[in-house]
């Protein structure tokens, strides 16, 4: 029969290794499917001229013809199992580049946001090369996921070289996010140097915190004669004897102490309101 001709199922795993692109393959997958719901069509038509078939019909003529469309409807089931199956992984690992390249994206502009920091400004500058260096990578990453799309091909078993590029891009994919996770480190190191840089030696030991914690205990009583410069007093004795933790050959002054009181009083008034 010139129907079993063209049902015959293609042969995936020739020696020729070869190999069918992702749209031919659907579109053969369709092909498949269409024909075998026209095998289905045939075979209950043919099930119904049996029972409807006159006597001086042959019966075995019919169950004969019926059981060979049913054995090629059983053909191109396999076929199309063949055919989805070979689909699944390449579209799964599509999918996963595309999370993996939105994650990207998403983590890029995070750092971007950062620039609206004054304190990381200046180190935002000294990795905008870096950046753009990596936004071309991710740039270059997609093109070549949507040209995978569009031509990569599914390839049977003995084709070794398409495992090799799906190799190359996984491990793509996870240099740039190990490039990207450099870039944060990178800027998280050099912000924390450039806050601890800004700070005084005394607020680097604590000297100021310590002092507030006195200033909080006593601010009350200043409004009594007398009182500001006695804390002021105070203040200083705690520094020469140490009670207030003190940077190295430091001298704390009264005009340090109470430029820090009228810090205190600013922060208290901003929280206050």
């Amino acid at each position: 029969m010139k129907s079993k001709e063209q049902l015959e199922p293609i042969d995936f795993l020739s020696e020729d290794s070869h190999s069918y692109s992702i749209f031919k393959i659907e579109k053969q997958l369709n092909e498949a499917k269409n024909e075998n719901d026209k095998i289905i069509y045939t075979c209950e038509t043919i099930g119904k001229e049996i029972k409807s078939a006159p006597k001086f019909i042959s019966l075995e003529a019919l169950l004969k013809k019926y059981n060979s469309l049913y054995g090629n409807s059983h053909k191109t089931n396999k076929k199309i199992k063949k055919l989805e199956s070979l689909l699944k992984p390449t579209i799964k690992q599509n999918e996963l580049l595309t999370k993996e390249l939105n994650a990207a994206k998403i983590k890029i502009q995070k750092l971007e946001e950062q620039k609206d920091s004054p304190a990381q400004a200046a180190i935002i500058h000294n990795l905008t090369l870096d950046n753009k260096q990596l936004a071309l990578q991710i740039q270059n990453l997609q093109l070549e996921l949507r040209t995978l799309k569009r031509t990569k091909p599914i390839v049977v078993e003995k084709n070794i070289r398409a495992e090799k590029k799906l190799k190359r891009l996984n491990n793509a994919s996870l240099e740039l996010e190990n490039e990207k996770k450099e870039v944060a480190n990178t800027l998280t190191r050099r912000a924390s140097k450039a806050g601890k840089a800004k700070k005084s030696p005394y607020e680097k030991v604590g000297t100021k915190e310590a002092m507030k914690v006195y200033w909080l205990q006593a601010k009350d009583s200043f409004t009594q004669r007398g009182a500001k410069q006695k804390f002021i007093d105070d203040m200083h004795e705690k520094a020469l004897t140490n009670i207030l933790p003190m940077p190295k050959d430091s001298n704390l002054t009264e005009k340090t102490i109470r430029n820090w009181i009228k810090d205190f009083e600013q922060e208290i008034g901003k929280s206050s309101s």
